[in-house]
């Protein structure tokens, strides 16, 4: 992968790569590209079986990022099974009785399906506390549920979770113990 030049080499992971389907998943970190532009481009460059893998996944997530997980690993697997793509390496471990059968096809790449027992818990690390700010994304798509489960987050600091409604919702536990609602 190019930035427009076609020769200054850009950073990227591939997340999903199917030579038969010919689908890919890729992440890459762009410079810039202007929205009027005509010429801002990036070039990938593809079939040649000489050619070395130049992946750098830590590049591609600056340090605003403290975890991106893309459930592609077996579950079931030795941990840590779900793997950071950030530098942090805050890689997490599945529990609950996971199997190869629980990695699916998701919106954007691979997904983990979880029946209600299952979890990826991620130690408790620096670069996951006192933050200023914080972004928390997912796909979820729930067959059913009871209660209010958490899709992610982090004990007694903040929760991504689905209300009895079917809502999704943020909050952040205040250093008093009170709720701020974030939605």
């Amino acid at each position: 992968l190019t930035d427009s030049d076609g020769t200054t080499s850009l950073s990227y992971e591939i997340e999903k790569w199917d030579s038969v389907n010919q689908l890919a998943t890729v992440w890459v970190k762009v410079p810039q590209i202007n929205i009027e532009s005509s010429t801002d481009n990036i070039y990938i460059y593809f079939g040649n079986s000489g050619a070395s893998d130049a992946q750098n996944k830590t590049d591609v997530w600056d340090s605003s990022f403290v975890g991106v997980y893309h459930l592609k690993e077996d579950p079931s697997g030795v941990s840590p099974q779900t793997i950071d793509s950030t530098t942090n390496a805050n890689n997490g471990s599945s529990v609950g009785g996971m199997t190869t059968g629980d990695v699916v096809n998701g919106q954007i790449g691979y997904a983990l399906d979880f029946d209600g027992n299952d979890a990826v818990v991620v130690p408790n690390h620096a670069s996951l506390s006192g933050m200023s700010y914080l972004t928390q994304e997912a796909w979820v798509y729930m067959r059913s549920f009871a209660g209010t489960p958490v899709v992610m987050g982090k004990n007694n600091s903040y929760d991504l979770y689905i209300n009895t409604g079917g809502t999704l919702l943020s909050d952040y536990k205040s250093a008093n113990g009170g709720i701020v609602p974030l939605n």
